[in-house]
């Protein structure tokens, strides 16, 4: 059979400056400028439609965002169309606090669960490749 392949959108800028993760084009996406600041990325379907209007409650989505760090930003907050979550918990010891080393490739994966209209749950965490 066919390879199972996935395409990617890559972003020509930092999540500070394109801080909306549109899943209506697609689950992973790749930003080809290193960060500079702490910044939060934010969940959407797209500049039009809200994740809450796409997803019915007891579903979820898988997002992933990867990047090369500068040295000097990170992401310690996410929300869903624009507001906190009910809850955001991340992997082990908590939301990261700190930039990873220059050129590092950081990954963040990130699961939204839909518990009810505008009721989000998400878990997410960062893996930093050196």
């Amino acid at each position: 059979g066919a390879p199972l392949v996935e395409d990617y959108k890559a972003v020509v800028n930092k999540v500070s400056a394109v801080p909306d993760i549109d899943v209506k084009d697609g689950n992973v996406v790749f930003y080809q400028q290193g960060e500079t600041t702490t910044a939060t990325i934010n969940i959407r379907g797209d500049s039009s439609t809200t994740l809450n209007s796409i997803m019915d409650t007891n579903q979820m989505i898988t997002v992933t965002i990867v990047l090369f760090s500068s040295g000097t930003g990170y992401y310690p907050s996410i929300t869903v169309d624009g507001s906190t979550p009910t809850y955001l918990r991340w992997l082990n010891d908590g939301e990261p606090s700190q930039a990873a080393d220059t050129l590092d490739i950081e990954v963040y994966s990130v699961t939204v669960f839909k518990t009810g209209n505008d009721n989000w749950i998400v878990i997410a965490n960062r893996s930093i490749f050196k």
